[in-house]
């Protein structure tokens, strides 16, 4: 099983306490933590981005800057979309930004190593832009197939 499968309570993204699950398995609406060097399941949206060493918050916290639980609404993180676009460069992605499957999780901002983002699950397995951009080339690909080979 892979880290990426793993579901983070959405008021607490350094929790220790984690279900795993197969990503064929996620649902729209779950919520995912995703660790640098991995790949993002599903399409979504950033809902925080934050280092390992982040502190533990209380849930009455006053800063607008930290997540109840600790998870850091702030901060950024960067994003290779090369499987999407072709393009082998370094995306900023912040919290409200949305992200795509097969996207890569590079690092944090400033340097940063070690990041994690925790993402809104939007579009799961078929319905995400990846599996769409897949589906749209094989139909391409068929009709062609098919039309060379008649008589």
């Amino acid at each position: 099983m892979r880290t990426s499968d793993w579901l983070a309570a959405p008021e607490d993204m350094t929790s220790a306490e984690t279900v795993g699950i197969h990503a064929d398995l996620l649902q729209e609406g779950d919520v995912v933590r995703v660790l640098q060097g991995e790949t993002f399941p599903c399409d979504g949206v950033v809902l925080a981005c934050s280092p390992p060493s982040a502190p533990t918050a209380s849930a009455s916290t006053s800063s607008p800057n930290v997540h109840a639980g600790g998870g850091h609404r702030g901060g950024e993180a960067f994003v290779d979309e090369s499987t999407l676009t072709g393009e082998s460069r370094a995306v900023r992605k912040a919290t409200g930004d949305s992200v795509s499957a097969g996207s890569v999780l590079l690092g944090g901002g400033a340097g940063r190593g070690g990041v994690r983002v925790v993402v809104r699950a939007d579009r799961v397995g078929s319905n995400t832009t990846l599996a769409r951009i897949v589906q749209t080339v094989l139909s391409a690909y068929l009709t062609l197939q098919v039309t060379f080979d008649a008589p």
